[in-house]
Formats: C-alpha cells, structure tokens, sequence
C-alpha cells in the first residue's frame, strides 16, 4: 500500500494553511496602508472588524481542537471538518457584525489615534518646512 499521496496531502494542506495566513496579513497591511493614505476612516473600521473575525475564528477553532470528542468508529472526514471550519468563520463574522468582543473598536480607536498624531506631526513638518523656504 502506497502511502505517499496521502503524505503529499496532508503537505499540501500545511503549505495551503501557510499561504492563506501570510496573504491575510499582507491584506490587512495593504489596507491599513490605503486607508492611511485615503484617511478612510471606514476603511480603517472595516479592517480591525476582519482583524477581530479572524482572531476569534483562530481562538474557537483552537478551542475545537482541545475538545475531547468521542468520535466513534469513523473519524470526520475532511470536508466535515471544512464545513466546520467554515461554519467557524461565518458565526464569528455575525458576532462581530452584532459587537464583537470590543477588540474592533479598540484597534480602531487607537489606530485612529495614532494616525491623527501622525497627520498633526506631518502637517507641522510640512509647515516649519514652508516657513523655511519663504526665509529662503
């Protein structure tokens, strides 16, 4: 019995896993960044509302993980565990459109913060810098 497709499956889905995880992140930054530029601040929102999504799917599927499960004489198959999975991300979008745990409002809060001191300072770069090309 050839095993060996079955190793290059359970590869193949580590490497998917991987993938999926750094084109989220290049994702978010890549928002943050156009909402920065845009200072689109529902752009901003929209963003720590996924951030939230995605940690809380991370956190129950962990959860899920650590359960003790008396599965029978056949274990789940794997699309059972995607649906699952795939049930996990939905509720977590629905608790976070219905207020979330505040992990949301906080980021966005913060990082709106940070980017209206961020503005202050440039503008007041972008002033002195003036000031010094009229003495000029």
């Amino acid at each position: 019995m050839d095993i060996t497709s079955i190793q290059s499956v359970s590869s193949l889905q580590k490497d998917l896993m991987t993938q999926n995880n750094k084109v989220v992140s290049s994702d978010f930054s890549n928002m943050l960044e156009k909402a920065m530029e845009k200072q689109d601040t529902d752009e901003l929102k929209k963003g720590c509302k996924e951030i939230e999504t995605y940690m809380l799917s991370y956190v129950f599927k962990k959860m899920k993980e650590c359960m003790l499960t008396d599965e029978g004489i056949t274990e789940k198959g794997d699309y059972e565990k995607m649906f699952e999975d795939n049930m996990i991300d939905v509720l977590c979008e629905n608790m976070v459109e219905a207020g979330g745990v505040g992990l949301a409002d906080s980021m966005y809060k913060q990082m709106l913060s940070t980017y209206q001191v961020q503005n202050n300072l440039t503008n007041t770069q972008n002033s002195q810098l003036d000031e010094i090309d009229k003495k000029i």
